[in-house]
C-alpha cells in the first residue's frame, strides 16, 4: 500500500548533515527540499497554543531545522501541549480518583488518560522537530568545528581484537599489502 512505511522514518537530510554525514552514498540524491522562510503561525489556535508556538519559534526558529512546511506539525505540538498543560491543572484541581456515575464507586479520573495522551504526542513531535533533549542530541550547530574523519581505516594493533573479528584481521592484511606496493 503507498505511504505504508514500516519501521522507523527515515532521517531527514538537514539532520544528517547537521550530525556531520560526509557519505554520499548516504544521502539521498532526489530528496525535495522545502522552502525557505519564516513560519508564520496558522489562525484558529488558542491563546496557550500560540504562546508554545512562539515559544518554539523563539528558541528554535533560526536553528535551521525547521522549515514553513513543519508549521503543521508545529502547530500540533503546540496544541498538544496546550491540552497537556490544560489537563494536567483540571487533574491537579479535582484529583486522581472521582466518584463513578453508576454506583458512586472511586474510580480513575478519566483526565490521566488525556494527561498521558498528549504528553505522549508533545514528546514525539518535539523530538521529530528537534524541540527535545532526544531530538537535538546528535544535532551540531553551523559553524562548530566538525569533526574530520580519519583519511583511511586506523586499526590499533590489537591481537585479541585480530581474533575476535577476522573482519578486521583482513584489512590489516589488505592494508599492509598496499602499503607494500605504494612503496615498491
Amino acid at each position: 500500500m503507498p505511504g505504508d512505511q514500516r519501521g522507523r522514518p527515515r532521517t531527514p537530510t538537514a539532520l544528517k548533515v547537521l550530525r556531520g554525514e560526509t557519505r554520499k552514498s548516504r544521502l539521498p540524491k532526489a530528496e525535495p527540499k522545502p522552502k525557505t522562510g519564516a513560519l508564520r503561525m496558522p489562525e484558529g489556535m488558542s491563546a496557550r497554543a500560540q504562546a508554545f508556538w512562539n515559544a518554539a519559534l523563539e528558541d528554535f526558529g533560526q536553528s535551521g531545522v525547521l522549515f514553513p512546511a513543519d508549521g503543521s506539525e508545529l502547530r500540533l505540538w503546540a496544541e498538544a501541549m496546550a491540552r497537556y498543560v490544560w489537563a494536567a491543572e483540571q487533574l491537579e484541581t479535582t484529583g486522581p480518583l472521582i466518584r463513578g456515575a453508576r454506583k458512586g464507586d472511586l474510580i480513575k479520573n478519566p483526565l490521566h488518560q488525556i494527561v498521558k495522551d498528549n504528553a505522549v504526542l508533545a514528546h514525539n513531535l518535539a523530538r521529530s522537530l528537534g524541540l527535545n533533549p532526544s531530538g537535538r542530541a546528535s544535532l551540531t550547530v553551523g559553524g562548530l568545528a566538525q569533526p574530520t574523519p580519519p583519511a583511511g581505516p586506523r586499526l590499533v594493533e590489537d591481537p585479541i581484537a585480530d581474533l575476535l573479528n577476522p573482519r578486521r584481521l583482513a584489512a590489516k592484511r589488505i592494508a599492509a599489502q598496499r602499503r607494500r606496493v605504494q612503496s615498491a
